[in-house]
């Protein structure tokens, strides 16, 4: 056999050898690493739920007896679907570390009454955030723990929580939500075939500590 023939040969076997490779390393990694079977070559894909969208994130900031569940910011949606696709502890960890470094307030936004006044005399408030008016404050006894309006027309709901973006102090006005320590919770979807019905389950959870 003279060398163009084994390079010929070479480039035959190059192919599926790399699809194999690929194939043992995906295998490897979801039977041992919990990667989602849909992702690293989708070799699983038709054969099981297990997709990064059928495993969800629960994060609580929790101070005392109690918990505020909040949501993954912008900033660290990245690392949110990597803990998704592949949770591990130390991804987890990773997350809710950089949540307890955060500083936390409520998430406010403009009364569109005020907002349509301002605009009358100052076009560039056009730009604002629009959200719920005093109208749409819910019927409920304890109103004030669900949106409340300040005099400069801000509406302010103290149970729907934000990370500030630059991790830096709470403006002038804001208040900084209390909490001792953050919990994360790595939760997915899997089939009962008894029932045929999909069930939640808790695959792991982490907790980090509040920064002084």
């Amino acid at each position: 056999m003279n060398l163009k023939q084994a390079r010929l040969r070479a480039l035959v076997w190059a192919a599926p050898l790399l699809l194999c490779a690929i194939a043992c390393l995906q295998i490897y990694l979801a039977m041992t690493k919990s990667l989602s079977p849909w992702k690293g070559g989708g070799f699983g894909m038709f054969s099981t739920v297990d997709s990064p969208d059928a495993r969800f994130l629960r994060i609580y900031l929790v101070n005392g007896n109690e918990e505020t569940a909040v949501l993954v910011p912008d900033n660290l949606k990245k690392l949110g679907r990597e803990v998704q696709t592949i949770p591990s502890t130390a991804l987890a960890s990773d997350l809710a570390r950089r949540l307890a470094h955060g500083t936390w307030t409520p998430y406010r936004m403009t009364d569109p009454v005020r907002h349509y006044q301002n605009a009358q005399t100052d076009p560039e408030t056009l730009g604002g955030l629009v959200g719920p008016s005093d109208d749409a404050t819910p019927n409920s006894s304890n109103a004030a723990d669900v949106v409340k309006t300040l005099p400069d027309g801000q509406v302010v709901f103290p149970k729907l929580l934000r990370m500030r973006e630059n991790g830096g102090p709470a403006s002038k006005g804001e208040e900084a939500v209390a909490f001792q320590r953050v919990r994360v919770e790595v939760w997915r979807y899997n089939l009962d075939v008894g029932s045929s019905q999909l069930r939640a389950s808790k695959y792991l959870e982490v907790t980090a500590d509040a920064q002084p």
